[in-house]
């Protein structure tokens, strides 16, 4: 199959919608997220009209999809909403403007996810226009709020049919069966003490930073475990390094540093003493013992916020969970422990685990896909600790549409991918569809 012929027509629809700033704002009329998530939504359903697909917007603006077929519902769950482009001097191309140049394609949402969705989407109309028959109906789900809260599926699942099974195109081949589950909590209290400190920029980030008040036994202490700080503003900026929880084991919390050195200079809290006793292990052995399974792997552990006042200290915990622990076993421990310490926690967000069987119809023709357009016989499914939107929906997946081997820029300045990788990719959507709906 030609994919040539189709691509230049794959490349002018990515421009049209990376040249909208789809980032999350506030709601306006009609407009849930804002009136740049709408416009790209708009666009979204007016490109997938032109390319022949039947197409509706949800009225209160959460969603839109476009079918194609009849019978049984198959679906492709994509995003339009993008991150914020950052600080615009690091980037080297207008991020709202498609650029190609040395055979890479640049603009934020090219890798996440405007360029997979309609990658999928070409993928599906070039087996259409070469006269094959769906067996099957294929719904592809244009949310518009997954960088945030995912509200927008939500919405999708209250007022419209669900699909039996369907993929993600918003992750890496070659298949995600298996996700953590998402568990975050904050921890409190209003105990009195009689030092401040902060640390940490996202829940679900290690703590590349933590600040507090300059001391000068604070300094030595840091300066005799080698530790890596600065003034900042009168106070001791202390340096870790930041990774996704979901790769905790590899970063460096600076909130746990510093809260190990309070703690030896005597420093007073219960909190701190609940942070370095049992969550200084990124895997959470500390508080849980080993928590792991043959599917997912181990327990992932962050402390990833503290934010400690004279009159009340808080911080904020991320934990990825095996597919196949509970949270209520977590749970258990968890409030032992809270009771020993006098301390109270909140739920913050929770997400189940997902995992479809490696032998399960999906999974193997996913695979299938991947492996006969590659050559890649010894690859396997993934197990990930990070949340695609393909939990929101039961039987779905995350398939593509990074190579194993593509570099990863989503989020980052410079976002961007390869034409050969994207072309590839094609290729496998195009080996699924084949292998599902026809």
């Amino acid at each position: 199959m030609n994919i040539d012929k189709k691509f230049n027509d794959f490349l002018s629809d990515c421009k049209r919608l990376i040249a909208i700033p789809s980032i999350n704002a506030p709601a306006e009329d009609g407009m849930p997220f804002g009136e740049a998530i709408n416009d790209a939504l708009v666009e979204m359903i007016d490109i997938a009209s032109e390319m022949g697909y039947r197409t509706f917007i949800d009225p209160e603006g959460y969603y839109g999809y476009a079918e194609i077929g009849e019978g049984e519902l198959f679906g492709v769950l994509c995003h339009l909403d993008v991150v914020p482009a950052g600080d615009l001097n690091n980037w080297h191309f207008d991020p709202f403007e498609m650029t190609i140049k040395d055979n890479k394609i640049y603009g934020r949402g090219i890798q996440d996810d405007k360029g997979p969705t309609l990658l999928s989407m070409y993928a599906l109309k070039l087996l259409l226009d070469e006269g094959m028959e769906l067996k099957k109906r294929v719904r592809f789900i244009f949310g518009t709020d997954e960088e945030v809260l995912m509200r927008c599926i939500e919405q999708y699942k209250q007022k419209e049919e669900i699909p039996k099974m369907g993929f993600t195109p918003d992750s890496i081949f070659p298949v995600t069966n298996a996700e953590k589950g998402l568990y975050q909590l904050d921890i409190f209290t209003e105990e009195n003490i009689d030092f401040t400190f902060h640390g940490g920029e996202a829940c679900n980030s290690v703590a590349s930073m933590a600040y507090i008040d300059f001391d000068e036994k604070i300094e030595a202490a840091l300066k005799a475990k080698d530790r890596d700080y600065e003034m900042f503003s009168g106070q001791l900026k202390v340096i870790g390094k930041s990774v996704h929880v979901k790769d905790a084991t590899d970063g460096d919390n600076a909130i746990i540093a510093l809260a190990n050195i309070l703690k030896e200079l005597d420093y007073k809290s219960s909190l701190l003493d609940f942070i370095v006793e049992k969550c200084g292990d990124a895997n959470g052995e500390l508080l849980f013992g080993k928590v792991e399974d043959d599917i997912s792997g181990k327990l992932m552990f962050n402390v990833g916020i503290a934010e400690f006042s004279k009159v009340g200290q808080r911080i904020c915990i991320d934990m990825r969970i095996p597919v196949t622990y509970s949270r209520e076993a977590l749970d258990k421990v968890l409030n032992e422990a809270k009771d020993k310490y006098n301390l109270t926690s909140k739920e913050v967000d929770y997400v189940k685990p997902l995992y479809i069987p490696e032998d399960s119809l999906l999974v193997q023709s996913l695979m299938e896909a991947y492996q006969e357009v590659t050559g890649d016989y010894t690859a396997k499914p993934l197990a990930s600790g990070g949340a695609t939107f393909s939990r929101c929906i039961d039987n779905f997946v995350a398939f593509g549409a990074d190579l194993p081997t593509s570099k990863t820029t989503a989020h980052q300045a410079d976002e961007c991918v390869d034409t050969g990788d994207y072309k590839k990719a094609m290729e496998v959507y195009i080996k699924a569809f084949e292998l599902l709906v026809f």
